[in-house]
């Protein structure tokens, strides 16, 4: 019934976690970043890589968005979701519901996008052809 509005379905994915990704980032590099830094520092994670998290989660944002190298970015943004997930059961002591739930749906989103890739409504699918 919906065959071939397979490319329309990664764009929604693409874009919903690439604006989260986005909207995680800016802060850590952005106006918030050394209270964020000081934060996670207390939590035992040292600020270069939370700075470095952070140019990752805004600028692999907008790339997954663009629908540019998704299948790096999206591998990239599932091995980060997987630490999250350490991060915010063991170190900030979330619970599933009100904590991390969010971090295993972001893995998942990115995983099916590292399998799947782009899809033809993407920067991807104009460079691989020419590759």
């Amino acid at each position: 019934m919906i065959q071939g509005l397979e490319s329309w379905g990664l764009l929604v994915l693409r874009v919903a976690l690439g604006a989260a990704f986005v909207i995680h980032g800016y802060p850590k590099i952005g106006s918030r970043r050394e209270d964020i830094i000081d934060f996670m520092r207390t939590k035992g994670i040292p600020g270069p890589i939370t700075l470095i998290t952070g140019y990752f989660e805004f600028f692999g944002g907008l790339l997954m968005i663009i629908g540019l190298g998704v299948q790096i970015i999206g591998l990239l943004m599932a091995l980060e979701s997987v630490m999250t997930i350490f991060v915010s059961s063991k170190l900030l002591r979330k619970k599933y519901s009100q904590g991390y739930e969010i971090d295993i749906a972001y893995f998942a989103m990115a995983l099916a996008l590292f399998l799947l890739g782009a899809g033809s409504i993407s920067v991807d699918s104009y460079l691989i052809p020419l590759l």
